[in-house]
């Protein structure tokens, strides 16, 4: 499990392949099973900032995540 935002480390192409995807006028859309929460192993916080991080690179290179789920 990744339990902090320090652990979370992107695939290597993953980001730019997102960015790509979005200003080419795909909605990037990601889904996750995050078992971890429910285990307590992290908070919600923590998966939060994750995401944030996510949107933060995407948006670095002119991309947009459209919509999260969890």
């Amino acid at each position: 499990y990744i339990k902090s935002l320090e652990e979370w480390i992107p695939i290597p192409g993953s980001i730019e392949a997102i960015a790509q995807l979005s200003q080419a006028g795909w909605t990037v859309a990601v889904a996750t099973n995050q078992s971890g929460i429910a285990r307590g192993y992290y908070p919600l916080s923590t998966l939060d900032a994750m995401h944030a991080r996510l949107r933060e690179l995407v948006a670095g290179l002119g991309g947009e995540v459209g919509l999260i789920v969890h």
